[in-house]
């Protein structure tokens, strides 16, 4: 009896842990979408946050990268430029996102005044370290 107790609550443990993951990551993409909603049509730096919280979360990953695209082609920052190298690292694409976190920092550096190098620099050495 004490067996089937406990695989009751184990299995109501985990029934419950699901929902609350998919609460969690509808919570995000709603929030997300809420940003995109209420931004102009030209606002590149909320797609390009709306898509930072998609993939800092792990969720909404297809839509989170055609936000990016999209910010990235109305005017490229080091901030969305950054936040596409970290979606390229989700999509196992460590190249590519070696590649936009380079051009992230060059165009911090060129267009940004007082643009700190620190974070893209722990980035990009974590991704040689792990390259070799």
């Amino acid at each position: 009896m004490k067996t089937i107790v406990k695989i009751a609550v184990m299995a109501l443990v985990a029934i419950s842990s699901a929902a609350f993951a998919g609460q969690k990551d509808n919570k995000t993409t709603l929030k997300s979408r809420q940003i995109v909603e209420n931004a102009s049509p030209d606002d590149w730096k909320a797609l390009a946050m709306a898509a930072a919280i998609c993939v800092d979360k792990k969720t909404n990953l297809t839509q989170a990268s055609e936000w990016l695209e999209k910010s990235v082609s109305i005017k490229e920052t080091a901030y969305n430029l950054e936040v596409k190298g970290d979606y390229l690292i989700l999509s196992n694409q460590p190249e590519k996102a070696m590649a936009q976190y380079i051009k992230a920092m060059q165009v911090g550096l060129n267009n940004e005044t007082g643009f700190d190098v620190k974070n893209l620099q722990v980035k990009i050495g974590n991704l040689k370290s792990a390259k070799n």
